[in-house]
């Protein structure tokens, strides 16, 4: 394993921030505990590629929740100012999100997941007392959701696709608008195998459709998770959340693109 692509000259010098919008693949380690900021998970790792790549410090900052998703993310960053600040000054933006938004659901459960998450974990359980009863009920939503997803045969998707493509175009407006210096890149939806989470996901093909129409037309560098995690799908703890070889791919994929894009704008 490298540290990322070699130093360059033409890239500036000092400290700089990289801020990333993720969902659960961004904070679940492999011990399966949903932990931000692991030095084991992809935004540190790229942050640390980034530091090797342009002799700077990187500061991370990641804005990640389980189940969040492009809906929500843009909602957030076009409403929420202490969302917008911590984009403000950011060098580098990647929108790790959208896998989220493929996962099939049960159609009231998508309310359920929508509640305003930026920062912590499972929103909807956030402000229930005792804390001992949140892991109970969780559990309890898990296993119902199961079975209604399998009942209506997969068929509904977290966001519809008639809202994902507006929402996925209005967060990277909004994120342009808050930090128009930074560099962006996004990322596909991930492939997974049956674990935890529903797959193969039948939304997926139609996601990624949009996603690189989006990004070609947005001038957005897309990463296509499916070619940099199928190799690691057999080996991961849950079939959905990665272990520290699938984090480091993923860091690697993304630096490269971070780089390259970087050397451009400083032509």
């Amino acid at each position: 394993m490298t540290d990322g692509p070699g130093n360059d000259n033409r890239i500036p010098r000092g400290s700089a921030r990289l801020v990333v919008l993720g969902d659960s693949l961004a904070g679940f380690t492999e011990a399966g505990v949903f932990r931000p900021g692991d030095p084991g998970n992809y935004p540190e790792q790229l942050g640390r590629r980034l530091a090797a790549a342009t002799s700077r410090d990187w500061t991370v900052d990641l804005l990640a929740q389980t189940w969040m998703s492009v809906w929500v993310a843009s909602t957030e960053v076009a409403e929420r100012s202490d969302v917008r600040s911590r984009l403000r000054d950011a060098d580098v933006v990647v929108v790790g999100l959208s896998t989220g938004d493929v996962l099939p659901v049960f159609p009231p459960t998508r309310r359920l997941l929508r509640g305003a998450s930026t920062m912590g974990h499972r929103p909807p359980l956030r402000r229930v007392r005792p804390h001992w009863v949140r892991p109970l009920l969780w559990g309890t939503f898990a296993k119902f959701h199961h079975v209604m997803v399998d009942a209506t045969h997969s068929r509904y998707p977290h966001t519809p696709r008639a809202e994902f493509g507006p929402a996925w175009r209005r967060l990277v407006n909004e994120i342009r608008r808050a930090a128009p210096q930074a560099v962006l890149v996004a990322m596909t939806p991930t492939v997974g195998r049956q674990g935890t989470l529903e797959w193969p996901s039948p939304h997926r093909e139609a996601a990624v459709a949009d996603i690189l129409e989006l990004a070609a037309e947005m001038g957005v560098p897309v990463v296509e998770l499916a070619e940099v995690v199928a190799p690691f799908l057999d080996s991961l703890p849950d079939g959905t959340h990665w272990h520290g070889p699938a984090h480091a791919a993923v860091a690697d994929a993304l630096a490269e693109v971070v780089v390259i894009r970087m050397l451009e704008r400083n032509r």
